[in-house]
């Protein structure tokens, strides 16, 4: 059975069918892709911003199909990361922006989590990371999925240093879903949507996240 997705821009509305679980889309829907990409991409296209569903779109190992589904998330994600060691080792920040970078995370505790958001009065997770690291002249991708494909992969907590990244599934999905800044001393800080806020949370402490982490990306030179 079939059901329609509305959605609308400046120019005028169209109506995509997708399946109740999925939809298998064939070349000619190309263009109606292009435009839920701009959705995903871009929060002033979105009809609820508060929701917790967004649509992502993946391609399948046959590069003639394309998958559109409904998948429960806690950002905006457009790409998904199939191989973890798929890096761009050409992002570096210079290790002198560190403290910097930290001591800005540090500026914006307590600002509240909203999905979708990238500002100084509220952030997701990726909109938080990409924020902090652009103020400091970096420019991050703006999901989580896509920033997790940068820097060198530090595979262990243990490894981690002051100023990684640090990526995490916080679903029963095995993907990048969720991404925050180590602190050192097994701290990271990260736009929680779960503590509905910008926060310090401990590895040492609690055990979800340190359970729930995949690995780290260093992005300093």
């Amino acid at each position: 059975t079939e059901k329609s997705i509305n959605l609308s821009s400046n120019l005028d509305e169209i109506s995509i069918p997708t399946a109740t679980d999925s939809a298998i889309l064939d070349e000619k829907s190309k263009n109606d892709i292009e435009l839920i990409a701009k959705v995903l991409e871009n929060p002033n296209y979105l009809n609820d911003t508060k929701s917790k569903s967004a649509k992502a779109i993946e391609k399948t190992s046959d590069s003639k199909l394309i998958v559109l589904r409904d998948e429960p998330v806690d950002e905006i994600e457009s790409s998904r990361v199939d191989d973890s060691n798929d890096f761009d080792s050409k992002l570096n920040v210079e290790s002198s922006k560190i403290n910097s970078i930290i001591a800005q995370a540090k500026d914006f505790l307590g600002v509240k989590y909203v999905w979708a958001h990238s500002s100084p009065d509220s952030f997701d997770c990726s909109g938080f990371t990409q924020y902090v690291y652009k103020k400091n002249g970096v420019t991050l991708p703006r999901n989580s999925r896509a920033q997790a494909r940068y820097g060198e992969k530090i595979a262990s907590i243990s490894s981690l240093i002051t100023g990684d990244l640090v990526f995490f599934n916080t679903d029963k999905d095995p993907e990048v879903d969720h991404v925050g800044i180590y602190l050192g001393d097994n701290k990271f800080i990260h736009a929680s949507s779960k503590g509905k806020k910008v926060m310090i949370n401990s590895f040492a402490k609690d055990t979800f996240y340190k359970n729930k982490f995949l690995w780290g990306a260093r992005v300093t030179s």
